[in-house]
């Protein structure tokens, strides 16, 4: 038997890898895993067990189900012209109770339905849709532009200037399938999808449903800490970039000591680790899956370090201390970062805005300890002179 553990994806950093300086390539590396590297399980598993998948479609509405009237829909708008019009349809749908029906006139005057849709800066996406033809050679077609109307997507993934209509190809036999691969800009975050057609689907219907506009999260790097029991147990780990087909990433036999396990970074919606063969249900503390990032510089030697005491420190009006251990102390290092360039400075903001100071993160030393922890305050940095920076990473255990 294999036992499956299907895996959701989160809070991803949303920059640039960190480059490694060629002055001191050969040195071990600090190495940093983006935010909260995607806590994907705690707790011990039960025979079969699966993750909530946490690939969110950022299209509201996307299986066209709700509907205002038999002409409106209720998250999307309509933009019509002639006699062509938008309708509510039962009869050929792909999934779900209703899809979306347009009937172009004679004219082949245009009949489209929109929304806007909020997308996070740089971030690799993939737009799927179904969609059916009723009559051969005739054509639908689709946009995704920015909310300012100058920037379009192309159908080979990149963005023009130029405004531009996508056209679909027919597919009056079966249900066809727009999916696309995309990189959202780093200048907007509002965008219109618009689905329909107009002069070449004249005296015709377009249907359309199940649309999806999800991210794909790039990694290169699993843990699983000490205390698991899949010694001796091969693991496979498999992603899936359309709603169809997985694809294997990496497979290796699992040891008794934490999982540290590196491979080709790959980007996916889904992401499934299959353990061949148990003889008992498969038990993890925690697993996570990221993407790493090598540290241009490693941070001055002579960190400090502790433990940071959980105690509640109360004092009365009268100068009385009480004091209550709340639970158990934290280790904590600090980190001097100096000589920063302007490049890893720009990745280390990017990834501070995306964390928001309450996404944890994983840092591995150039010993190999690995620490799941939190930035405590705000990243600040100093300029020192030109095109050189410094900050201090003060870390604290998340237990």
């Amino acid at each position: 038997m294999t036992q499956l553990i299907k895996v959701g994806y989160r809070n991803i950093l949303e920059s640039a890898t960190i480059a490694v300086s060629s002055e001191n390539a050969s040195f071990p590396k600090y190495r940093l895993y983006d935010s909260d590297i995607a806590k994907l399980f705690k707790g011990n598993s039960t025979p079969n067990p699966f993750l909530t998948d946490i690939d969110q479609n950022i299209i509201t509405d996307p299986g066209l189900e709700a509907w205002e009237s038999a002409t409106d829909l209720t998250s999307w708008a309509e933009s019509l012209a002639g006699t062509s019009t938008v309708n509510r349809e039962t009869g050929t749908i792909y999934e779900g109770t209703y899809s979306c029906r347009m009937d172009i006139d004679s004219g082949g005057n245009a009949a489209w339905i929109y929304q806007a849709i909020t997308i996070p800066i740089n971030i690799p996406c993939r737009i799927h849709v179904r969609y059916y033809n009723s009559a051969a050679v005739k054509q639908g077609g689709w946009l995704l532009q920015d909310f300012k109307g100058k920037q379009y997507l192309k159908a080979d993934g990149t963005w023009t200037t130029t405004p531009t209509q996508n056209v679909l190809p027919n597919s009056e036999s079966a249900w066809g399938e727009l999916a696309l691969n995309f990189t959202s800009l780093s200048t907007h975050t509002v965008y219109y999808l618009i689905l329909g057609g107009g002069t070449e689907a004249a005296s015709s219907s377009i249907y359309f449903d199940n649309c999806r506009i999800s991210r794909l999260y790039p990694a290169n790097r699993i843990i699983i800490p000490a205390g698991h029991n899949l010694n001796g147990l091969v693991l496979t780990l498999k992603k899936m970039v359309d709603d169809e087909s997985l694809t294997q990433v990496d497979s290796w036999t699992a040891d008794e000591l934490m999982i540290n396990r590196s491979f080709t970074e790959a980007s996916a919606r889904f992401w499934r680790l299959e353990i061949a063969s148990p003889s008992s249900a498969p038990e993890l503390a925690e697993m996570f899956l990221g993407k790493m990032f090598e540290f241009e510089r490693n941070p001055d030697w002579g960190f400090s370090e502790g433990d940071h005491k959980n105690i509640y420190r109360d004092e009365t009006r009268s100068g009385k201390v009480r004091l209550v251990k709340l639970g158990d102390p934290r280790r904590s290092r600090n980190y001097e970062l100096k000589n920063i360039g302007s490049t890893q400075r720009a990745d280390f903001e990017a990834w501070d805005r995306h964390a928001e100071g309450i996404k944890s993160i994983v840092l591995e030393d150039v010993n190999g300890n690995v620490f799941f922890s939190e930035l405590m305050g705000d990243l600040m940095f100093r300029s020192s002179h030109e095109d050189r920076h410094e900050t201090t990473l003060d870390l604290l255990e998340v237990l």
